[in-house]
């Protein structure tokens, strides 16, 4: 079990700078202070042993909490594709960093979003930045991982899995592609986006890119590996052979839409997907 708590000062961010005073509109600046706290449990176990049979578990969990505590200004970051400077992200003292600053997306009856319709937060019958609102984050609350291993004579099973919970991610490929003008932009019918049919959207705009109805729940339980082997032990007088076979990235679990909610910086704009492999191999030794 361990608990910690790290406070960190003088981070460094990429902010606007006054006009004429440097050769670019932004500059990196030592602007603020973060303060990050948790705790981690790590469990091993063997339930399991006897003379042909082994069974090992390996279990860890951790919660994770970050706040910036200290910012003069708040600082747009995460930009999106689709439009011109449109930005999903903020860093603002109080909040995690890299919160999702989106408009609130209204609905019908049948659960479907409205094109263009937003929550009027302030009451000023008009919609704008003013309305916009910090809402969820890319970091898990709880990470957890699982693996086993099971020996049974000459043969050995391993498999590791993990989990993550509380994690948000932005569907910028959602966003950008699921609108019905996509669809006739240049003849090409397989421009559009699956999600279009869940919104029907007719174009593009820089409120509806910013609407939180794009940010989805992204935790999920992977199945990274499982490796089999059988084992030869006096293969000849005093060699022995194995013969494994193993595969990566097997299974994910997940209610998030895009391809992966496994997003580095919490924006998904057609990143590579990761692959399946699959490996067989023979270890000889003497």
């Amino acid at each position: 079990l361990n608990a910690y708590l790290k406070k960190t000062e003088d981070l460094i961010s990429f902010v606007t700078v006054d006009p004429f005073t440097n050769f670019s509109n932004k500059i990196n600046k030592n602007i603020g202070d973060m303060e990050n706290k948790g705790i981690e449990f790590e469990l091993n176990v063997t339930p399991i042993q006897t003379e042909d049979f082994t069974w090992r578990i390996g279990y860890n969990v951790a919660y994770n909490d970050n706040e910036i505590t200290n910012l003069p200004d708040q600082v747009e970051v995460g930009g999106i594709s689709g439009g011109t400077g449109n930005t999903v992200q903020l860093h603002k003292e109080g909040y995690t960093p890299f919160s999702y600053w989106v408009y609130k997306q209204v609905y019908d009856d049948n659960g479907r979003p409205i094109e263009g319709a937003f929550v009027d937060r302030n009451g000023d019958n008009q919609i704008n930045d003013d309305d916009r609102y910090l809402y969820k984050d890319p970091f898990a609350d709880v990470t957890m991982g699982l693996n086993t291993n099971l020996n049974y004579k000459s043969w050995d099973l391993a498999i590791v899995t993990r989990a993550s919970l509380g994690n948000y991610a932005y569907n910028n490929m959602a966003s950008s592609r699921s609108y019905e003008v996509r669809a006739t932009e240049n003849s090409i019918l397989t421009n559009l986006h699956r999600d279009y049919f869940n919104t029907g959207f007719q174009t593009i705009t820089e409120s509806s890119l910013q609407s939180d109805y794009y940010v989805q729940n992204a935790s999920f339980f992977k199945l990274d590996n499982i490796t089999l082997g059988y084992t030869f032990p006096q293969l000849f007088d005093d060699a022995s052979l194995r013969l494994y076979g193993s595969a990566q990235n097997v299974l994910i679990i997940t209610e998030y839409d895009g391809l992966d909610p496994e997003i580095s910086g919490g924006i998904d704009n057609n990143f590579y997907p990761r692959p399946r492999i699959f490996t067989f191999g023979v270890n000889l030794n003497f």
